[in-house]
């Protein structure tokens, strides 16, 4: 899939003219990641936001030691934006 497609496909860009979603593709990056992948641990600077596209991401943290699942993210969930928000670590 590519990133107009999955732009086009996603309801939050659903108010979107094809213009603008090339526009937006301009300055994405599509990228594939192995299972287990982490994209970004607590504490690191935030300096990008991502898009899923397709499958699902594990949102955890390590409370007492132990890894908890905060949150299961499919397919059209945005990750990593409350960092570039309010410019504080992750």
């Amino acid at each position: 899939m590519n990133l107009f497609d999955a732009l086009v496909q996603n309801p939050h860009f659903q108010n979107l003219t094809n213009e603008e979603l090339n526009q937006l593709t301009a300055f994405m990056t599509l990228s594939k990641h192995s299972d287990g992948h982490t994209f970004f641990t607590e504490g690191d600077t935030g300096d990008n936001i991502f898009l899923l596209v397709e499958g699902t991401v594990t949102v955890s943290l390590t409370i007492n030691d132990r890894e908890q699942v905060i949150k299961e993210l499919d397919a059209g969930s945005f990750f990593g934006l409350l960092a570039l928000i309010d410019d504080a670590p992750r």
